[in-house]
């Protein structure tokens, strides 16, 4: 039935991220491990995937709270976001492009 075509899959879209997920809603428990990971490992990635992608920040804006750098920010996004992707899909977002 529905079961054997995915039908207990939701989706979930991290558009900011540029990451489309189809999971179970088990499976959706990994993007809370990642971010655990992410903040114990690289704190200031974690502040920024934080403002950016859940409180809707710009880079602009991220750098002011954080007081650091626009360079900055937007180097330590692209790769945040690239380690997200690969960690959730397997692939780096701007190798698929």
């Amino acid at each position: 039935g529905s079961l054997k075509r995915g039908g207990d899959r939701r989706r979930l879209e991290l558009p900011d991220l540029g990451i489309v997920i189809e999971a179970p809603p088990d499976d959706l428990l990994a993007i809370d491990d990642l971010l655990v990971e992410l903040e114990r490992d690289d704190p200031d990635g974690y502040q920024i995937v934080m403002l950016r992608y859940f409180s809707g920040l710009t880079a602009e804006e991220t750098a002011e709270v954080l007081q650091t750098s626009l360079s900055t920010v937007k180097r330590k996004w692209r790769f945040t976001r690239a380690w997200l992707y690969r960690s959730l899909e397997g692939e780096d977002p701007d190798e698929s492009e």
